[in-house]
């Protein structure tokens, strides 16, 4: 039986007694790895060599910037040091988002674990374009991390980046 899932994944699956098997995976959409050794963290993102863009994003707040353009995701990474609560950190940019973004359940902020380090996800609408935004915060040695998302509202693009987001990793 083949099962076919979101990002162009495909799972090949032995149906027996119990759970099925994972049996074989093949990923059809190529992936690329980022890896900052400086800031201590890498992540997985999609691409297509003639329209992935991954460019400097720097800011005064910040030590480090990268935007990734990865049509039809666009999400960006911010790090810089600094001591403050991921949740914290959240929390003040939901305060600050623009009044045409509506803040799902009610702006609750959830707490995620990728890698190990707890993180904090707040999901928002865009309604101006109609897209999807995810706002990540993690703290890890000394560094804040700050992955900002953009996606259409479309569930195959927000597999995609549920994986980026399972992909992130940290060094000691």
């Amino acid at each position: 039986m083949l099962t076919f899932l979101g990002a162009g994944a495909v799972m090949v699956m032995i149906l027996g007694l119990g759970t099925p098997t994972v049996f074989a995976q093949q990923t059809i959409q190529e992936w690329k790895t980022f890896y900052s050794p400086e800031y201590r963290f890498s992540l997985n993102y999609p691409t297509n060599e003639s329209t992935t863009t991954i460019t400097d994003n720097n800011s005064s707040d910040f030590q480090f910037g990268k935007q990734f353009s990865t049509p039809p995701i666009n999400f960006t990474v911010m790090v810089k040091q600094s001591t403050m609560d991921p949740q914290e950190y959240t929390i003040a940019y939901s305060q600050k988002l623009p009044s045409y973004f509506d803040t799902l359940e009610g702006g609750k902020i959830t707490p995620i674990v990728e890698d190990g380090v707890v993180g904090y996800l707040l999901r928002a609408i865009n309604e101006q374009n109609g897209s999807w935004n995810y706002i990540i915060s993690f703290s890890n040695n000394g560094y804040l991390y700050a992955f900002t998302f953009e996606t259409p509202f479309n569930g195959s693009d927000i597999d995609q980046v549920n994986s980026i987001v399972d992909s992130i990793k940290f060094f000691d």
